[in-house]
Parts: structure tokens; sequence; C-alpha cells
């Protein structure tokens, strides 16, 4: 029997399926919106325009709940950047992902509970920053 470890919590996993469900909303919406025929609609036009609405006022609610728990919980940190060696860290897990893992290598980082590899925190906080700014 295998042991379960959970990489993040409960609420960073809910946010998560939260986000993708919204994406996908948007997405189908955006498209239907977009390439909009009244003959041949993926959904109706005013149906989709207020299911479009709503998906993208619950995409930016999901962002605030993301931003608050991680300053109330103290999960921030694992966010920040690591400056020394972070090219070194970035171009051995690039090389990893690109052929290493088909190889069968070891991963170079392997996971552990509450932590996130190098090149996805620059990642987030490169698109947290984004977020904050086009505000």
């Amino acid at each position: 029997m295998t042991n379960r470890v959970c990489i993040l919590h409960l609420w960073i996993r809910l946010w998560h399926w939260g986000n993708a469900l919204a994406i996908i909303a948007l997405s189908i919406t955006g498209i239907s919106l977009h390439f909009s025929d009244p003959n041949l609609p993926l959904v109706e036009f005013s149906l989709a325009a207020r299911i479009h609405n709503v998906a993208g006022v619950i995409l930016a609610g999901l962002w605030v709940v993301f931003m608050t728990g991680n300053i109330v919980t103290g999960n921030w940190w694992q966010y920040i950047p690591k400056p020394p060696g972070i090219i070194k860290r970035c171009l051995t897990q690039m090389k990893y992902y690109g052929s290493g893992i088909f190889k069968g290598e070891p991963e170079p980082y392997p996971p552990t509970p509450r932590s996130i590899s190098t090149s996805c925190r620059l990642s987030l906080t490169g698109r947290s920053c984004t977020w904050c700014f086009r505000w």
C-alpha cells in the first residue's frame, strides 16, 4: 500500500481547480462570443456574455483568495525566487524536462511538501507582478 503525500494545501488545490474551471468557461464563451453566428451558435450570445462576465469576476475573486490565503498562511515565501545559482538551477530543470525525464533520469529537485521549483517561482512571481500592475 502506498503512502499518499499531499504536496500542496487543500485550499491551494481547490483554488487551482476553480481557476481551471473559470478559464475553461472563459475560453468556451470567449470563442462563442468572438465567432458568434446567429444561425449556428456554440452558446447563445446573451447567455455566453453573462457566463463570460460571471467567470471573469470569479477568476478575479479567486486571485484575491489566492493572494490573501498566501499572506495569511505564510505560504508566500515559496514564490520568492532565490537568486544565488538561479540560472544554473533553471537550466538543470529545463534539461531534465527537455530530455532527462524521457531517459528515466532522477528528478534534479524532487518535490517536497509545501515547495515549488525554481522555474515555477520565477513564472508565478512574474505573473503575479504583471497581474498587479494591470490594474
